[in-house]
């Protein structure tokens, strides 16, 4: 593929090999794994610093509620007219 320029190298620091393995016990013949060494990815990936919230929490919080609206402010900040 390379050498039909289907593909090209990659310098990426986020390109990792795939390897092709053929199943051990031989079993379902032509049916290969795709293997992935994603080592190094874990090592540069950041940890989230925050954990998961807890949705049971948040369902507590809304019930009886009758209305509920989600407002985007990155898009529509300057779009919602505001009064003192």
């Amino acid at each position: 593929m390379l050498k039909n320029r289907v593909i090209k190298p990659s310098t990426s620091p986020y390109a990792f090999n795939i390897v092709i393995v053929e199943k051990k016990d031989g079993a379902d013949k032509g049916m290969d794994r795709i293997c992935i060494n994603y080592a190094s990815l874990n090592e540069v990936t950041k940890k989230n610093s925050e954990p998961i919230p807890i949705i049971k929490k948040y369902l507590l919080l809304f019930h009886g509620v009758k209305w509920l609206t989600v407002l985007d402010l990155t898009s529509a900040y300057w779009q919602i007219l505001l009064t003192k």
